[in-house]
């Protein structure tokens, strides 16, 4: 709680011009799209033929609204992560002031923290803004207060768990733009990428006239939209669109049991496992020492 690194970065972070105007423009962008949904659903529900039609959908659209919202703000902090934390020991090394931050009396670990949770300190206040936006959904009723309140940690969660990657590559690459361009790669690799590799799999095992393929869905736990779909889903007492996504169905027995809810806690202790995994990456590949012994 007391690293300096963190306590720096997040006072150089916030007196820059850059902060106010990202600010402004993530917030802006997200209450565009929520405005323009709200009047797309809301005026296609009033201008319905049927007066009892158009009560019920209005109740019903504000989930629309709200996962709308929900996958909106995951998709910006998504490619706002990357932008913030693959820069920090990468543009050290660019600056030349890495060998003197490695000369101090801090850890790797604690300098590999302090990076993050700077990072993560401005990732939260993006958060924070735009929570009146989310509350629009309670104009009309239907998402309870807890259950926005869950996708807002979550959502902390994902930019841990992306921004742990970022620094990883980071510390693995000396340029700002090729610890970006990877760690964007990685991002598309967790949420397209293992959709890929079981569509595959099941393409292969049906041509093998096999039914069920054991346990390839699982590695949806660490994709983030099997996530918040199973904790929106869970929210809202649904379960089609999980089982679509994540393809629980044809995998065999015990994992077709999986609900929502017990999916996207799995997978939230997974994220963070593989969080804690490319800090400690991070924090090796940055230890000097163990880079003379190797070299020796």
């Amino acid at each position: 709680m007391r690293n300096p690194i963190s306590k720096m970065e997040m006072k150089l972070a916030v007196r820059t011009k850059k902060f106010p105007i990202n600010l402004f423009v993530l917030t802006g962008i997200l209450t565009i799209f929520t405005i323009f949904a709200f009047y797309m659903i809301f005026d296609a529900s009033y201008n319905h033929y049927d007066a009892e039609y158009a009560t019920y959908a209005t109740y019903t659209n504000i989930t629309i609204l709200y996962v709308f919202i929900a996958v909106m703000e995951m998709a910006l902090i998504c490619f706002l992560v990357p932008a913030i934390t693959a820069g920090t020991i990468a543009g050290e090394r660019e600056k030349q002031t890495l060998e003197i931050l490695l000369t101090s009396k801090l850890t790797c670990w604690q300098i590999v923290f302090g990076k993050l949770k700077a990072s993560i300190s401005t990732i939260l206040l993006y958060i924070i803004s735009s929570i009146p936006v989310m509350c629009i959904v309670f104009s009309i009723g239907g998402v309870a207060v807890t259950d926005v309140l869950q996708v807002l940690a979550y959502t902390v969660v994902l930019a841990i768990y992306v921004g742990s990657a970022g620094i990883m590559f980071s510390t693995i690459y000396k340029k700002t733009i090729s610890a970006s361009v990877l760690t964007y790669v990685f991002l598309f690799f967790i949420t397209i990428g293992t959709f890929a590799i079981i569509y595959m799999r099941i393409y292969i095992a049906y041509l093998d006239g096999v039914k069920e393929f054991g346990a390839w869905p699982l590695i949806n736990l660490i994709n983030p939209i099997t996530s918040i779909v199973a904790l929106i889903e869970s929210q809202l007492g649904s379960g089609v669109m999980f089982e679509d996504l994540c393809l629980i169905s044809e995998a065999g027995s015990p994992f077709n049991e999986l609900t929502p809810e017990v999916w996207f806690w799995i997978s939230v202790v997974v994220q963070i496992v593989v969080a804690f995994i490319c800090l400690c990456v991070a924090s090796k590949r940055l230890n000097p020492i163990k880079k003379a012994k190797k070299n020796k």
